[in-house]
């Protein structure tokens, strides 16, 4: 009975939206009736029952939806007094038009508690349907005449009023589900408002307290509306409704035309959103050094690219723990190497100082190849004694220099020279004076009996003088391990590297730069040059690789030499991207000639190992300087070696210019 009480009765509030409506439908309503008294006098004077009479009959009846709609306040209430209305309207049509059609004019109630659904209210349903009822009871007992044109049983009158209750019932239902769902439909939209406001206020509230940039962008990179506090902060509070490049170009400069390019590519639709994606700047380093990292999410409605949605996340204290821990890796390694190979570590950091020193040093309009090659050769270096920060500081100066085409700005070359000044610091902390001389036991003894027997003064001294040089048995050694570390991180960590050196001094100094490039020789034989022991085995190879380091004299010329058994040099290939550079290559010594020219590798993807094309250069350039020469046999098929040709007299040293250098 509740549930049925609650159907029937509507919540007490009145919403702006339902009295606006229930007032222009209870005007459009007494209009409504107010048309009743013309027909009424008409349908009375054609069945003689009274015209004059009809008309007072239905003004009478129009007097109580008049008060109640020049005095109610409340709309409902109005719409209750013309259900009442209503039904006493028909009760008059019944009366007056006694004749053959009274029955039918019955139908008058049937469609007038249909209509009063429009009212949104079962009341007014209920008060119609009551009404009718006590309307055909009692002029049934009092006045048969005023409603059937014949002598209706009783069970007739339980028939109209069962019609009328189903009627009623339905009526009541649409009533209420209009009410429910049109004429509430203000309050449900105000809930779900509220919701939706809630909602937003939450988002917001997640938004203010993210420490990640939020933000999306539609077709045209506009920033959307709803942004995170963080996005704000670190691109500007009226960062809403502008275009992201615009935002970029006034806080990160040049990042903004890196991302104009990238979302030209993907708002084409040439490439798919996902690899465009990925092309645009995916770092912004602000002016206090905050880096923030970028990702973007394509969202797509009905198939079609939507909008884009940007992460940005502050990776600083990410990428200074991760720098720490590299620099601590780095560390640990220029101890290992100090402690097993302290010559062949200061020597290294001795050719890699000057390098630093002459690209920190380079200027606009200076020899670019040059230039390139020493960054390369310094990377491969470092990267050979495990001196990461330099190796990845160069490999990243080297692809900006080679896709911007243009030479490292000031801040690259600080950079740069940052990283050097660590590693020096560190080295200091291990070394203390780097100045200290050390001699070999078998040098001390052989120094000892030279006099003791009273050889020449200048013999001794030029025993003495090789304490400052550098054996080359002990440099191929060097050599040697590097090759096996390296092959090893390649993962072909069975490759076998034996030396062949006849015993011979040479000057540090003046052979630093071959020795430094000669690295590149190594890199290529390890990385090119052996296969994998699983391809090995596939061509009929065994497993294991063989690299031979050589250095020997002859009458005139030292000779040094690099061999491996691997899978030889691609000369098709090579000359293929000769070619491309716009080299064309016709006989076998133009083949030899483009091993050597910048930017020509056949390396398939470019590595911090070795693929830049440029490495083959300096090392030619670096046996020039000496007055050396390079041949390279041209082999079709498996294996290489490289030659460099150096005359005698490039091993000859003055004491007297060693003693000097030492004394500086």
């Amino acid at each position: 009975m509740k549930k049925l009480i609650d159907y029937l009765l509507l919540p007490k509030s009145v919403s702006e939206f339902e009295r606006n409506y229930l007032a222009k439908m209870n005007r459009v309503g007494f209009g409504f009736f107010a048309a009743h008294l013309p027909i009424m006098a008409a349908i009375a004077f054609f069945n003689g029952t009274g015209a004059l009479f009809a008309a007072l009959s239905t003004v009478v009846v129009l007097v109580g939806p008049l008060v109640a709609l020049r005095t109610f306040e409340n709309p409902r209430a109005v719409s209750m007094v013309y259900g009442f209305t209503a039904m006493a309207m028909g009760g008059l049509l019944v009366h007056f038009g006694q004749g053959p059609v009274q029955i039918e004019m019955h139908f008058y109630f049937f469609v007038l508690i249909a209509l009063l659904a429009v009212y949104a209210n079962p009341l007014v349903i209920v008060v119609a349907a009551v009404t009718a009822a006590v309307h055909h009871l009692v002029l049934w007992l009092v006045l048969p005449g005023s409603v059937f044109n014949y002598a209706a049983p009783v069970w007739v009158v339980a028939v109209h009023a069962l019609f009328g209750v189903l009627e009623s019932v339905a009526a009541c239902f649409i009533a209420r589900s209009f009410f429910d769902n049109v004429i509430g439909l203000e309050k449900i939209v105000a809930a779900r408002t509220s919701e939706l406001d809630q909602r937003n206020q939450d988002m917001r509230v997640v938004l203010d307290n993210v420490d990640q940039v939020l933000l999306t962008l539609d077709k045209q990179a506009v920033v959307g509306a709803e942004t995170s506090q963080s996005a704000r902060s670190r691109l500007g509070e009226d960062l809403a409704q502008r275009s992201l490049q615009e935002v970029l170009r006034g806080n990160y400069g040049g990042v903004a035309d890196d991302f104009a390019m990238g979302w030209e590519q993907l708002t084409d639709g040439f490439l798919p959103a996902e690899l465009a994606l990925e092309q645009l700047p995916s770092r912004l380093i602000s002016a206090d050094g905050k880096t923030l990292r970028l990702e973007y999410k394509a969202i797509e409605e009905q198939g079609e690219l939507s909008r884009v949605l940007v992460v940005g996340t502050d990776v600083t204290a990410e990428l200074s723990r991760s720098r720490l821990e590299e620099e601590q890796k780095e560390t640990m390694a220029i101890f290992d190497r100090v402690m097993r190979d302290k010559r062949g570590f200061l020597d290294f950091f001795s050719e890699a100082e000057q390098l630093v020193e002459a690209v920190s040093s380079v200027r606009e309009g200076d020899d670019l190849p040059a230039l390139k090659r020493r960054i390369h050769t310094l990377k491969g270096n470092a990267a050979i004694f495990n001196l990461s920060t330099i190796a990845h500081c160069c490999h990243e100066l080297e692809t900006a220099m080679e896709e911007e085409c243009r030479f490292p700005t000031e801040a690259e070359q600080a950079e740069l020279g940052r990283r050097w000044r660590r590693v020096q610091a560190n080295l200091e902390g291990f070394l203390g004076n780097r100045r200290v001389v050390e001699i070999r036991d078998d040098q001390f003894t052989a120094i000892l009996r030279a006099l003791l027997a009273r050889r020449p003064h200048d013999e001794v001294a030029q025993m003495v003088s090789r304490f400052k040089l550098d054996r080359a048995s002990d440099r191929l050694q060097r050599f040697a391990e590097q090759a096996s570390r390296l092959a090893k991180r390649l993962g072909k960590a069975g490759v076998e590297v034996s030396v062949d050196c006849d015993e011979f001094y040479f000057d540090p100094v003046a052979w630093s730069p071959f020795w430094a490039s000669f690295v590149h020789s190594v890199r290529n034989a390890v990385d090119h040059g052996i296969e994998s022991p699983e391809e090995r085995e596939a061509t009929g190879k065994t497993a294991t690789g063989h690299i031979t380091l050589s250095a020997k004299l002859e009458k005139q010329e030292v000779v040094i030499a690099i061999a491996d058994d691997g899978r030889g040099i691609d000369w098709k290939a090579l000359g293929e991207r000769a070619k491309d550079r716009g080299i064309h290559c016709k006989t076998r010594e133009e083949l030899i000639e483009a091993l050597f020219l910048d930017g020509v590798s056949t390396a398939e993807t470019v590595s911090e190992v070795s693929g830049r094309g440029v490495g083959m250069g300096a090392l030619r350039e670096a046996c020039h300087s000496l007055g050396g020469y390079l041949e390279v046999p041209f082999v079709e098929g498996p294996g290489t070696i490289i030659e460099f040709h150096f005359p005698r007299k490039s091993l000859e040293v003055d004491p007297t210019a060693v003693l000097e250098r030492h004394a500086a």
